[in-house]
């Protein structure tokens, strides 16, 4: 079961849902569903949890940020990727709902709990009250059509790739850590008026695209120099490994699970200090051996999140819940 993506906000669970399916053992038959509506208002979330507790099959598998769902779905009978646990934080009233609803009573009842990253997992137990023993862990795969692209000739203005659809993306710190660069900005994922209006002010020349088709991101990350991720927050970060995965260098946050999933090949940097963002940023635009570095072990990196290890690790739980 997959959420309705919203669309400029949804792009990675999709991509690796599907990545997954390709590739899944032949004695697994998996039938793919989108939820009929977004996850917006609790009628909306009601007419969700009628439609999946409709579904037939071994194994219910929710997957996005629809944990909800299942609540209709007969116990131990589900199983649950984790993506993050962003909402979860802090004592507001939608933060407490965050965590009744989407995390502690549909993974409580779940046959198998799985989480994206071991900071992910971390949280995970934390927040739901269950037993990281309980939380299998099992990374975000990337797939095949990420592929190597050439590399750009050296040129006078050099391109950098951000994301810009949530808060945590750190928009904001990044358009200061421009200031005075010569640089041309790709911006996937919607600002708001106030990050426009300061890079008019800046004058750095972007670009910013919403509701991209995969191919179209594809050539996004190809059409870059460097991909610049010096997010606050992830479950994951599967940036980091897609720009790898094309070849081009990467500058990313120095914290969990960034720095976890960048394994070694990745230029870490203090997303809360423009400074450290802009220092980083600069050594992989102006040191050309440290850069052509990054991109070798980002490949080598890259290798980590194949898909196939994934499903075979996915097709042994589904194997083991039908079993039982």
């Amino acid at each position: 079961m997959q959420r309705k993506p919203i669309r400029g906000l949804h792009y990675s669970v999709e991509r690796y849902a599907a990545a997954l399916r390709a590739v899944m053992p032949t004695d697994i038959a998996v039938r793919a569903r989108v939820v009929p509506v977004e996850s917006r208002a609790i009628v909306r979330r009601l007419w969700i949890i009628a439609d999946v507790a409709r579904q037939r099959g071994d194994v219910v598998h929710v997957t996005g940020d629809i944990h909800f769902a299942s609540l209709g779905v007969r116990r131990r009978r589900s199983v649950h990727t984790v993506l993050d646990c962003g909402l979860a934080f802090g004592d507001s009233l939608k933060a407490r709902i965050f965590r009744r609803f989407w995390l502690r009573g549909p993974l409580r009842r779940s046959a198998r709990v799985v989480a994206i990253s071991a900071f992910t997992a971390e949280q995970v137990a934390r927040y739901a009250h269950i037993d990281r023993d309980r939380i299998d862990v099992i990374p975000v795969a990337v797939d095949d059509s990420f592929e190597p692209a050439p590399s750009h000739p050296p040129g006078a203005t050099r391109t950098v790739l951000c994301f810009a659809h949530t808060p945590n993306k750190n928009i904001n710190r990044i358009i200061d850590a421009l200031d005075g660069l010569d640089v041309r900005l790709l911006v996937v994922g919607p600002m708001p008026d106030s990050a426009h209006a300061r890079l008019r002010a800046s004058g750095v020349e972007y670009t910013n695209e919403v509701g991209l088709t995969d191919g179209a991101l594809r050539e996004r990350y190809a059409e870059c120099d460097v991909m610049l991720f010096p997010s606050t927050y992830e479950g994951f970060g599967m940036p980091i490994v897609e720009a790898q995965a094309v070849g081009r260098p990467v500058v990313t946050s120095d914290r969990a699970p960034m720095n976890e999933v960048a394994g070694g090949a990745a230029c870490l940097v203090e997303p809360e200090d423009v400074l450290s963002i802009r220092g980083g940023l600069r050594r992989v635009l102006d040191d050309a051996e440290y850069r052509a570095e990054l991109v070798r072990k980002g490949f080598e990196n890259r290798e980590r999140f194949r898909p196939d290890a994934a499903a075979r690790a996915y097709a042994q739980i589904y194997r083991e819940m039908a079993a039982s």
